[in-house]
């Protein structure tokens, strides 16, 4: 991985500079210039790509948190969160958690187990 990465980081930031060509020569240069220096730095200098490596972590963590945390929000709040509150609306009881007049939650078994029957579990 750390192989392909300098590489891919290099790339990354070339391939921006040609899509945000529209804000400005001097951002696209700069953009341009970083992603070879980058390239050239991660492979001429060994010692420097852990360093890359961190700092590039260290750059998009805010983007990855945000987005992590908006996504399973997102996903929480409105998917299981309605099919959550449409369960229990119907009364459906998976966990068989209702008391249902008994003084304990245990459940007799249905029937006998035979020898058989551990080999066959699922």
């Amino acid at each position: 991985m750390r192989r392909w990465f300098g590489l891919s980081l290099g790339l990354l930031l070339i391939i921006a500079s040609f899509l945000i060509s529209d804000f400005g020569h001097w951002l696209n240069s700069a953009l341009l210039v970083t992603g070879l220096v980058v390239v050239t730095v991660y492979y001429a200098w060994p010692t420097s790509q852990q360093p890359i490596i961190r700092g590039w972590q260290h750059a998009t963590y805010p983007i990855a948190f945000c987005v992590g945390h908006l996504l399973l929000g997102t996903i929480y709040f409105f998917v299981l969160t309605p099919i959550a509150l449409m369960l229990r609306t119907t009364g459906h009881d998976p966990l068989n958690l209702q008391q249902e007049g008994r003084s304990s939650n245990w459940n007799d078994r249905q029937s006998t187990p035979t020898p058989d029957q551990y080999f066959k579990q699922f």
